[in-house]
């Protein structure tokens, strides 16, 4: 590449970089939910962590999971080193507030999957 090419190359990119920050703002500068792929999968994550402390939960109470059929490797993990009822508590308020934070990013099917995981926790 040409130096000339070379900077008009990085011209156009420094140029670019605020104009399209711009596009990804709503009137009044509040950012549009752009990142909602980003949180869907981060989402994916919290229901995974979520399913593990569901299952965790269950080896302090009985009948607490009626039925799991997902990868018995998930269930044995839980059930082979359960943490006490306070490290529980904690992991559940941590994610209840992973749960808040991805809330706002997200819209639509997310936000109910969200609303459902919080509402279970």
């Amino acid at each position: 590449m040409t130096l000339r090419r070379a900077a008009a190359a990085t011209f156009l990119a420094v140029l670019a970089a605020p104009l399209l920050g711009a596009c990804a703002a709503a009137p009044g500068g509040a950012p549009v939910a752009v990142a909602a792929p980003v949180a869907a999968d981060r989402l994916d994550a919290i229901a995974a962590d979520y399913l593990a402390l569901s299952l965790e939960i269950g080896t302090h109470e009985d009948g607490y999971i009626d039925a799991y059929y997902g990868p018995a490797a998930i269930r044995e993990a839980a059930e082979r080193a359960p943490r006490d009822k306070v490290a529980l508590r904690r992991a559940v308020a941590d994610l209840r507030a992973r749960i808040a934070g991805q809330a706002r990013l997200i819209e639509g099917i997310d936000a109910r999957r969200a609303a459902f995981l919080d509402a279970q926790l």
